[in-house]
């Protein structure tokens, strides 16, 4: 260990022991992790941890404290003194588990070990391997733990730039049959230690990120292997899933996937004539989409508010602009449409989350059943449509400068 490792250890022991908080150890090796530290809520603030080394261990410290069954033994300020002295770890991860703590640091080269404590000593009781940062990367490798409802051990993200392109940064790890080894997705559709550690890329379990809360862990993935869907759009929109833990697996119990649905539209006869003034008030206008731009759940829109009517061909509607061009909000799931071919050619709508009403409404057309295929947070049947057919004009539902709902109007 080196000197200001020491000194560090040394701060923590002394602050536990001026809380009247006995930390003496021979800390053997152990594993354990703390819930939601006290006085917050939400999603449990990441503990970080680089990389460390193992320091032998020193017989002269024993952790000490109240009989197992009366809370924890020793306080986690002092189970963690005592684990840092004996991994040789800054920054572990500790969860509190009944009388005792569960842990995980980073050890030695791609190594992640799990640690247990019955407040007495801890004990080294698992290594798994995490991916090494990627060679074009810089930044901190941490590790982060929670006892999740439902569980019978601690569960524990490690999170780094693995990727070179930003598509894989957190790897989740749990206790099952085999031990401690990486959580990876099972055949049944539910999530489950694996046995195995992560050892290259492109393996079953590295996720964009992953979040531990107070209902369970949320992960946000890259679509399916077979999406044409540029990795900017994977990244920028992944697919959020939600998960409840049961013993060692890990079921799922909610997603931001929306399946498309043919669905009719009937626009109005004849269009409402838009105010002509800088916003729009409540009520349904036609207007062109000018630009969109999404920053977390909320899609900034400009739009020129227009006048339609037949078009002299008899098909589709024409378009007169009427005043200024107007900044408008719409949610990034608001109910939407957008207009498709199938593979007999027929145009159709089809159901959409506002978020991929912006992207279809782009100016380009979309091969829809390779785009958002199954895997996305849009999904497009084959069977339903294939080809989006973009159209820069919608009918927009208003209300207090929001769009609640957006259909695409087809124009000749």
């Amino acid at each position: 260990m080196s000197h200001h490792q020491i000194r560090a250890v040394q701060a923590v022991l002394a602050t536990a022991a001026a809380l009247g908080l006995a930390a003496c150890g021979q800390a053997a090796n152990g594993a354990g992790s703390s819930g939601l530290p006290t006085g917050t809520s939400g999603t449990p603030a990441p503990t970080s941890a680089g990389p460390t080394t193992t320091s032998s261990p020193d017989p002269s410290h024993r952790m000490t404290g109240t009989p197992v069954g009366q809370g924890p033994v020793v306080s986690e300020v002092a189970a963690r003194g005592a684990l840092m002295q004996k991994s040789g770890s800054l920054h572990p991860a500790i969860v509190r588990l009944g009388s005792g703590y569960e842990a995980a640091t980073l050890g030695q080269g791609n190594d992640v070990v799990f640690w247990s404590s019955t407040g007495r000593t801890w004990t080294r009781n698992g290594t798994s391997t995490r991916l090494p940062v990627h060679s074009g990367n810089h930044g901190q490798v941490t590790v982060a733990g929670s006892l999740l409802p439902g569980a019978k051990h601690a569960t524990f993200v490690v999170t780094g730039a693995f990727t070179g392109d930003g598509t894989g940064g957190a790897l989740a790890y749990g206790h099952g049959p085999r031990g401690w080894s990486l959580i990876t997705a099972r055949p049944d559709g539910s999530l489950a230690p694996s046995g195995h550690g992560a050892d290259r890329l492109g393996e079953n379990g590295l996720e964009l990120n992953i979040s531990l809360t107070p209902s369970g862990l949320t992960t946000y993935s890259m679509w399916s292997p077979r999406s044409s869907a540029a990795f900017a759009m994977q990244t920028g929109r992944p697919t959020i899933r939600r998960w409840k833990a049961s013993g060692s697996t890990l079921q799922l119990t909610g997603s931001n996937v929306v399946t498309a649905n043919a669905t009719e539209v009937t626009l109005p006869n004849p269009f409402p004539a838009p105010p002509g003034t800088s916003s729009l008030p409540d009520g349904t206008w036609a207007a062109r989409l000018i630009t969109a731009k999404q920053s977390g759940n909320t899609i900034s829109m400009r739009v020129q508010p227009e006048k339609g009517r037949n078009c002299m061909s008899g098909a589709g509607v024409c378009f007169t602009a009427v005043g200024p061009r107007v900044s408008l909000t719409m949610d990034a799931y608001s109910p939407t449409s957008v207009l498709a071919t199938n593979s007999h050619g027929q145009l159709k709508h089809l159901t959409a989350p506002g978020w991929a009403f912006t992207a279809v409404e782009d100016g380009a057309s979309i091969p829809l059943s390779t785009y958002f295929t199954d895997g996305a947070p849009w999904v497009v049947p084959a069977s339903l449509a294939t080809t989006s057919v973009p159209s820069p004009h919608a009918l927009l539902q208003v209300r207090d400068g929001t769009v609640t709902h957006a259909d695409a109007i087809y124009t000749s």
